[in-house]
């Protein structure tokens, strides 16, 4: 059964809009306490109304000892709105995430949520983390 899990950061929301202007970047690490399971959830983070994403980096473990899983970034709304389904944890590895037109540049329109979906369950699941970071810019 898939379960719904939320990083350490999902609990503090969005920072507040004008403590913040300019470049930021957040960050996190979360770690499977078991092997995932197709249609687990990770809530990573939550960007600030009005976030305009530079980039957005996925790190993740070999979680597969296998060659099955397959994960996504997305919202609370569209799983793979930021990247389609990944081989990425079958191995291990970086990638730059986004592979989604029309999501760089553009003003988000309410404090959102990054979400981490495992679409295609593991072979044989590894605990193991999921890193990742987002790069957005706040004007004043």
């Amino acid at each position: 059964m898939a379960t719904a899990y939320k990083s350490n950061k999902v609990a503090n929301n969005a920072p507040a809009r004008a403590a913040i202007p300019g470049l930021n970047a957040v960050s996190e690490v979360f770690t499977f306490p078991a092997a995932a399971v197709v249609n687990d959830t990770i809530e990573m983070f939550v960007l600030p109304k009005g976030a305009v994403l530079c980039e957005m980096i996925l790190d993740v473990d070999d979680l597969d000892s296998a060659t099955a899983m397959m994960l996504q970034v997305g919202d609370a709304t569209t799983a793979d709105k930021y990247l389609t389904a990944n081989a990425l944890a079958q191995t291990g590895g970086v990638l730059r995430c986004i592979d989604k037109k029309g999501v760089i540049g553009v003003p988000l329109a309410a404090d959102t949520k990054l979400v981490i979906k495992v679409s295609t369950a593991p072979t044989t699941g590894v605990v193991g983390d999921v890193r990742l970071t987002a790069v957005y810019n706040l004007e004043k």
